[in-house]
């Protein structure tokens, strides 16, 4: 593994935990997408996901710094995978 690289697990961990703890706010199609993506080492596909169903709910309750560190980690905020405008919806969200 390069320097450059994230540490996919960390990755994983947090995005799992991220669901869990909002988990009774989501859909089971969120849950099922999101733990399917992990599964499968689709980390950008699950963390993208996740943040954009959480940015749906409108949560206060959210960690929104947190959800940002970990995009940026994964590089959606460079590339996105499902929305053009996610980095954005997601940044406005944290400045708000």
């Amino acid at each position: 593994m390069s320097k450059t690289e994230p540490k996919w697990e960390q990755v994983r961990n947090e995005a799992a935990a991220i669901l869990a703890e909002h988990a009774d706010k989501l859909g089971v199609k969120t849950i099922d997408s999101v733990n399917h993506y992990l599964d499968h080492e689709e980390y950008e596909m699950a963390v993208e996901g996740l943040c954009l169903d959480l940015l749906s709910l409108d949560d206060a309750e959210v960690d929104w710094p947190r959800c940002v560190s970990l995009a940026s980690v994964v590089g959606l905020d460079k590339v996105s995978v499902f929305d053009s405008e996610f980095w954005s919806k997601l940044s406005a969200k944290v400045a708000s």
